[in-house]
This record gives C-alpha cells, structure tokens and sequence, in this order.
C-alpha cells in the first residue's frame, strides 16, 4: 500500500504536507490532493483525450492577451490541489516557476468527464465553486463545435 493511501486514510492531508510528501517521493503523478485527501487519478480514454485536447485548442483561440491555457497542472486551494483536464490562467506560463496558480489566477477550469463524472461533477465542482472558480464539465462525445459547448 502507498505511504499516501495510508497517511491519507489516517488523517485529513494539508496543502503543505502533500507537498512534503511528494518532494520525499510518496506521492507521484497518479495522484491529487481533494478535501484534504491524497486519491488516486481516474486514467484517460482516447475520447476523453480527445476532448480535453479540443477543449485546449478552442480555448486557447478564445482567450485574451494576458492568459494562458494549461493541461493537468495543478492549481492550489485551501484543502486541495487539483488538476483539471484544461485550465484558463491569467499571466504566462513562466509567472508560476515557483508555486502553482491559486483560485484568484484561474479564469476557467475544464473538466473532459467519463468514468470520473461522478467525481468531476460532485467533489471537484464543489471545490471550484468554493473556490469562486468557474468550472464547465464536458463529456468526451461533444460535437466538433466544442466552443458553443463551453460558457
């Protein structure tokens, strides 16, 4: 058993112990921190890529000077480090060399749902909007109109 899953089941995770896990190498890319508990990533099917990465390429036509689009990157709230499938940040890229973006630079958090409706849909939406972060969940078999789809 991971020393994530473990520690994890024990007692609520801060912030800031997940990052001191995953610079020891307890945790890795296969998962995220959510309401304070390490768990475990749902894997990607070529739909829900493919939707994602539609999501990315429509946004990334959409946005205006001063944001960026980025794909699985963390951002970093109270309790939680998620990382959506698609998210609209402001600044460059390179503004967030240090730290990952908190919920004031998120514009837009997109989430390319199947198997994990349930948890895109339920937990990572309650966090957005606790947050005060707008959040669009898309299913993998959107039209190729994808940018009607999105608000």
């Amino acid at each position: 058993m991971p020393m994530s899953r473990l520690v994890s089941d024990l007692w609520p995770v801060t912030v800031e112990t997940y990052h001191a896990m995953i610079a020891a190498g307890l945790c890795d890319e296969t998962v995220e921190l959510l309401s304070g508990r390490v768990v475990k990533k749902i894997g990607k099917n070529p739909p829900r890529k493919v939707a994602s990465r539609r999501a990315d390429l429509a946004l990334s036509r959409a946005i205006p000077a001063g944001w960026h689009v980025t794909n699985q990157d963390p951002v970093t709230l109270s309790d939680s480090e998620s990382e959506p499938d698609v998210m609209v940040v402001r600044g460059r890229l390179d503004d967030y060399g240090g730290q990952h973006p908190g919920p004031n630079e998120v514009g837009l958090v997109v989430e390319a749902a199947d198997a994990s409706l349930w948890r895109d849909r339920g937990l990572k939406r309650r966090l957005c909007a606790a947050a005060a972060i707008p959040a669009a969940g898309l299913l993998p078999d959107l039209p190729q109109d994808l940018p009607d789809h999105v608000p």
